[in-house]
């Protein structure tokens, strides 16, 4: 692994998608500082770990990920928030940008895409 990036968050209900989306982080450099299952967690980590990257799962139990989007801004203006989601709904992928999320990465989660994505966000 190369220089480390900065930290990330990862929240999502579901075991297999944190194990991927941590290993694709890691790749891309990033430290997965906390991996949380729903929204109130994820902005709790936010607030504790002050992020780079966050990604946020849209459907999760507790609250979801768009109700936890602005919560998470408000906490750490400086994360950079991606959406992760199974259905590429138009628009709640427009009502999720307009709230400040910088994209999003759809579910069945396609390596070559998420590192794409990840390191042109950083800059890369």
């Amino acid at each position: 692994m190369g220089r480390v990036r900065g930290t990330a968050v990862i929240a999502d209900d579901t075991g297999s998608v944190r194990i991927v989306l941590k290993g694709l982080l890691e790749e891309c450099g990033l430290q997965v500082v906390q991996a949380v299952t729903n929204g109130s967690e994820a902005v709790q980590a936010a607030r504790n770990h002050k992020p780079r990257l966050l990604c946020l799962d849209i459907n999760m139990p507790v609250m979801g990920g768009m109700d936890a989007l602005p919560q998470i801004l408000e906490a750490s203006p400086e994360t950079a928030v991606v959406m992760v989601t199974g259905c590429p709904d138009k628009q709640l992928v427009a009502e999720a940008a307009t709230r400040g999320a910088r994209g999003y990465i759809l579910k069945p989660l396609r390596p070559a895409y998420v590192e794409g994505f990840v390191r042109k966000l950083l800059g890369d």
